[in-house]
């Protein structure tokens, strides 16, 4: 692959990341709404831990989408630190796939599939992680459960392109 290609490459790479950040940070705006109005009808208070966690995890979507991924995979091992979900572990996994850490990327993404088995974008960045490490079975494997669980159109097209590059069949 030439260096034109690999710049491609990593450019398409961090669009996708904005648009994951985007969906991120718009659920996490919705999901506050939510609680500041059902707030008042509920018994207890929603706790500390959520909302610092929930903080922890926009700083690093925040700090990978400016490219600073080592700040990025603290601010994320913070949010794990206070709230071991499935959106930290993914989010500090595509940090280190950036920084080009693969072995910690791929044990973050199998983390978040543990505890979330039905989301398309751990699947998209694991089976990139795996192409990137030369791992064909296990990238296709993943890209296919991806094209599954329906990811949106853009996502969709492209690991239609990387099954056909890797010699799969749709």
């Amino acid at each position: 692959m030439n260096d034109s290609n690999l710049n491609y490459d990593e450019q398409q790479r961090k669009s996708r990341f904005r648009k994951f950040i985007t969906l991120f940070v718009s659920l996490a705006v919705v999901v506050a709404v939510i609680v500041s109005l059902v707030a008042p009808f509920i018994r207890s208070n929603v706790s500390n831990t959520f909302s610092e966690a929930d903080e922890y995890l926009y700083l690093g979507m925040e700090a990978c989408d400016n490219g600073d991924y080592h700040a990025a995979i603290s601010y994320f091992n913070q949010s794990i630190e206070l709230d071991p979900n499935s959106a930290n572990y993914l989010g500090r996994g595509v940090a280190y796939y950036l920084l080009g850490e693969m072995e910690m990327a791929l044990a973050d993404f199998n983390r978040s599939i543990v505890l979330d088995p039905d989301y398309a974008y751990t699947y998209y960045y694991r089976g990139m992680a795996y192409k990137s490490l030369s791992e064909t079975e296990q990238a296709i494997a993943d890209f296919q459960e991806c094209l599954t669980l329906n990811p949106d159109e853009d996502i969709r097209q492209e690991v239609e392109g990387y099954l056909q590059e890797l010699g799969a069949t749709l």
